[in-house]
C-alpha cells in the first residue's frame, strides 16, 4: 500500500533521489545576498546620516525673529550715513558720506549658509585714517556677511561670494 501524500507530491516521497546539500542551490545565495545587501547598505546610510548631521535649529527662533526690525534699523543706519567699505586680504578701508567718528573696532562675521563650523569671526582693528587690519585674512567662498562697528549703531548684512583673491565692498551703491 502506498501513502496518498507521496503519490500527489513526489517531494515527499521516501525515494526523493535530490542529495545536494542546502547551500548548493543558486536561490539560497540570492536570497542571503539580497538581505545582506540590505544590511550593509543600511548601515552605509546610518554612517551617512550620523557623520553629515544638520545643524540644530536655534531654540530662540522666536526672539531672534522679533529682532529682525532692529537689525533692518541698524542697515538702513549704514546706508543714511553713506558707510563704505571695501576689504582685500586682511585690511579694510572704511569711508562716509557725513563726518563720523571712526570705531576703534569693526566685527566682521563670516556665516557659512550650510555649515556651522566654517562660520568665522574677523575682528579688524582701527590703525588711523579708516584703515584697519586683522589678523586672519578674508577667506574665500560663499559666505552670510555681517559687519559690525564696536558700538554696533549701524551695520551691513548681505550674502557675498568670495573669490581666489577675496575682495569684499560694501556700502549703499555696492
Amino acid at each position: 500500500m502506498s501513502d496518498i501524500g507521496s503519490v500527489e507530491n513526489p517531494g515527499l516521497s521516501p525515494l526523493r533521489t535530490d542529495t545536494q546539500p542546502w547551500y548548493r542551490y543558486r536561490f539560497v545565495w540570492l536570497i542571503i545576498g539580497i538581505l545582506a545587501w540590505s544590511v550593509v547598505t543600511g548601515l552605509t546610510l546610518l554612517v551617512v546620516a550620523v557623520l553629515n548631521a544638520d545643524d540644530v535649529v536655534s531654540d530662540t527662533w522666536y526672539r531672534d525673529g522679533r529682532g529682525v526690525n532692529r537689525d533692518i534699523a541698524a542697515d538702513n543706519m549704514a546706508i543714511a550715513l553713506g558707510v563704505r567699505v571695501v576689504a582685500e586680504g586682511s585690511t579694510l578701508q572704511l569711508s562716509s558720506d557725513v563726518a563720523l567718528p571712526m570705531p576703534q573696532a569693526l566685527e566682521l562675521a563670516l556665516r557659512h549658509p550650510t555649515i556651522a563650523a566654517r562660520d568665522q569671526l574677523l575682528g579688524f582693528v582701527h590703525q588711523g585714517d579708516g584703515f584697519y587690519i586683522s589678523d586672519t585674512a578674508l577667506p574665500a567662498g560663499r559666505w552670510a556677511v555681517t559687519l559690525t562697528p564696536s558700538e554696533g549703531n549701524w551695520r551691513f548684512h548681505r550674502q557675498q561670494v568670495l573669490g581666489a583673491e577675496p575682495v569684499l565692498i560694501l556700502g549703499p551703491d555696492a
